[in-house]
């Protein structure tokens, strides 16, 4: 007995088949030849405007469908089934809605998500309250519809109701229904009516779930303090002041959700629900300027959700929270200004922390590291830091490195002396080890690839394991990785290092786009446009890539590890795609690039990126659009490399012309052109005599060129 999602596969083993999960094709009717699957218990169907035949009512054993996206028409089947149970509409435009739940006197759960409200075509099933068995409910309704007939259903243990008119008597009769453990209700959005929540509430000794979402609530009655099993109270986009609760009344109290209620003084309505064992807290969109200390005081908490915020400090102590586990930095400050982000890699670090049983200290100086609080890390010890190098996170690595420049000189001058022996410890990208060695003693320093007694110098780098600890008991002196860089390339290249620029970078700039690929170069236009590196180091950058044929990631980094700020370095970082995006830009707005060259670095470097989402994003979307630019055999070149087999892929665009370059490709049986602001089709796409599907949402077209079009491909099938 198994899940099938292949109808095929499903139909090779029909007696195997009990629960069914299928992709119906657009306006297609689901197969007759799946009633050979006797066993079948539950079913799912996803699709736009499907139909399922009405023989369906064959399954005797079906006890659970669940109907996604748009119906042609409702499936009257599922009232000549008998053993249906669970039964979920997910979703929209039915034409009718049949009143006769009367024939499911079996049924526990039923979910509508299609608006009852104000719907011509769909009347208000009341038959739902002959369900005298049902547990679980979801309507989207008028309030005013369930008075006073909800009463009937006092089995109900669950109901969600998405609502647009408030009515009192109707929530004097949800306070009546005692066997409810959940309670979810949300106002719709068509009027700000506060929501009538009586006393009465009071009464649901069993409620556990409470969630009441844009109810345009000032007050809570007191009598919520009696739910002494309540679990969950979510209280989000309300007008609240202050919440009638006292510290103590929610004794098993988990989650607890305050989104968007702005007008409350978030840490002292949290001091309410000190004494309850709280673990998901969710405190988004409060506008708040500090982090909240009194969230420090939730010892069991292990979800914090602080996005949308204006936050851009977060206390180190939070890693003394031992539980927590999911941190939500999106959309504040912190997210643009460290390596929080999301707040995922703060997660990440946590994690780890818990797992190796860190001290303190430890875990605050990871954490600093990570958020790039340097005025913590000014004042710890490099005692505190150096174990740091060992820590999984690359990037607390790295800033690792960055901080100790403010504990260790640089000891590079004095290397040349007749007693010093260097050792290379962890690892690093800008110093191959080999190469470190070789090109050390051609400058007749001494070295050893093993700590030994007579070591006098260390060369730290990343993950250097227990030699960090053994380096450590000994008296040597440090040198970090970034300080032996720029000694190696000064030797190496002195012009690196010259005090005096180039009288007219751009002018190099100029001369060496000549013959070289502009790739290679973008760097530093790009730099420039971020406006965070001086103009006169673009020279430097263009040299260093060229000379040593770096990729420009790299060419960032080993010139940003000599000329910037540790803060510099993490922004620049954290904002590399963009600025990918910017170098684009820059490209296309300069005139002495050849735009051909560019179009084509570009599609060699994007060709093989996944389109992970349904819009490209800015940066593979920008390359394209280069292409299709330049038009001929480099725009050919871009259509090729969102063809599979006969299948093209041009989604998001926003081209509003089709390239005339797509003539070449007759063969194509799928074309989706969705989301490009196209207004019409070239005469020339009657050509294409092989088309099956043409994918045109999301797209311009009027009432008459869609009419045009299927009229002109009438074997097609055309989405719009």
């Amino acid at each position: 007995m198994a899940l099938y999602t292949n109808i095929k596969e499903a139909l090779q083993n029909p007696l195997d088949v009990t629960h069914l999960n299928l992709r119906i094709d657009y306006g297609k009717t689901l197969t007759e030849e799946l009633l050979v699957c006797k066993h079948l218990e539950v079913l799912e169907l996803t699709g736009h405007y499907y139909e399922v035949p009405d023989t369906f009512n064959q399954f005797n054993k079906l006890e659970q469908i669940t109907f996604r996206g748009r119906y042609n028409r409702f499936p009257e089947f599922i009232f000549g089934l008998p053993q249906l149970k669970h039964l979920y509409f997910e979703g929209y435009s039915m034409t009718n809605f049949p009143d006769k739940f009367h024939h499911l006197p079996q049924l526990l759960s039923l979910k509508i998500s299609s608006s009852l409200v104000n719907n011509p075509y769909l009347k208000f099933p009341e038959s739902i309250f002959s369900l005298t068995q049902l547990k679980h409910l979801y309507l989207y309704a008028d309030m005013r519809n369930l008075y006073p007939k909800l009463g009937q259903l006092k089995q109900l243990e669950t109901l969600e109701l998405a609502y647009s008119y408030s009515h009192q008597e109707a929530m004097e009769t949800i306070c009546s229904l005692t066997n409810l453990h959940t309670l979810i209700l949300s106002n719709d959005g068509r009027n700000g009516q506060a929501l009538h929540l009586p006393d009465a509430v009071g009464n649901l000794k069993r409620l556990k779930h409470l969630s009441l979402h844009n109810n345009h609530l000032r007050n809570l009655p007191r009598s919520l303090r009696k739910l002494k099993h309540l679990e969950t109270l979510r209280l989000s986009n309300g007008k609240f002041t202050q919440l009638s609760f006292q510290n103590g009344d929610l004794p098993r109290l988990t989650t607890l959700t305050l989104e968007q209620n702005k007008q409350l003084n978030i840490s002292n309505e949290l001091k309410k629900f000190l004494a309850s064992p709280i673990i998901d807290l969710n405190l988004k969109s409060n506008s708040l300027l500090q982090f909240p200390e009194i969230v420090l005081q939730f010892p069991q908490l292990q979800k914090l959700n602080l996005a949308n915020n204006k936050i851009s400090h977060l206390p180190l102590d939070i890693v003394n929270l031992p539980e927590l586990s999911q941190l939500n930095t999106t959309k504040t400050p912190l997210a643009y200004t460290t390596e929080a982000k999301s707040g995922k890699p703060i997660n990440k670090l946590l994690a780890l922390m818990r797992k190796s049983k860190s001290s303190q200290e430890f875990r605050k100086v990871n954490l600093a590291l990570l958020l790039n609080d340097w005025q913590y890390l000014r004042d710890v010890t490099p005692q505190d830091i150096l174990p740091a190098l060992n820590t999984p996170q690359n990037v607390v690595r790295e800033n690792a490195l960055i901080a100790l420049e403010k504990h260790f000189p640089n000891s590079t001058e004095g290397l040349g002396a007749s007693q010093v022996v260097v050792t290379m410890i962890g690892k690093n990208k800008g110093l191959p080890i080999n190469k470190t060695y070789q090109k050390l003693k051609q400058q007749g320093i001494k070295t050893s690839r093993f700590l030994q007694t007579n070591t006098t110098h260390v060369v730290l780098g990343t993950e250097p394991g227990e030699k960090l600890e053994q380096a450590q008991d000994m008296q040597v002196s440090w040198i970090l990785p970034q300080h032996l860089r720029s000694y190696l390339q000064q030797i190496e290249v002195p012009y690196l290092m010259q005090e005096d620029q180039p009288a007219s970078p751009l002018q190099s700039l100029e001369e060496l786009l000549l013959n070289k690929d502009p790739q290679n170069v973008a760097l530093g236009l790009t730099m420039m446009l971020e406006g965070g590196i001086p103009e006169e180091l673009l020279y430097d950058i263009v040299i260093l890539a060229l000379k040593k044929n770096y990729p420009p990631s790299q060419t960032a980094k080993k010139v940003l590890e000599r000329y910037t700020s540790e803060e510099f370095r993490a922004v620049l970082r954290k904002h590399s795609r963009k600025s990918m995006v910017n170098i684009l830009w820059a490209f296309q707005q300069e005139k002495l690039i050849n735009q051909e060259k560019l179009a084509l670095a570009a599609l060699k470097f994007f060709k093989n990126e996944p389109n992970r989402y349904y819009y490209f994003n800015t940066l593979q979307r920008t390359a394209f659009e280069l292409c299709f630019k330049q038009g001929g055999d480099v725009a050919s070149l871009a259509l090729e490399a969102r063809i599979q087999e006969d299948a093209l892929e041009l989604t998001g665009f926003y081209i509003k012309e089709v390239p005339p370059e797509l003539r070449r490709f007759k063969q194509l049986k799928h074309i989706n052109l969705g989301g490009n602001g196209l207004r019409t089709l070239p005469g020339w796409f009657s050509e294409f005599s092989a088309l099956e599907k043409l994918d045109l949402t999301n797209n311009m077209f009027n009432k008459t060129e869609k009419n045009y079009l299927r009229n002109s491909f009438p074997n097609v099938r055309i989405l719009f």
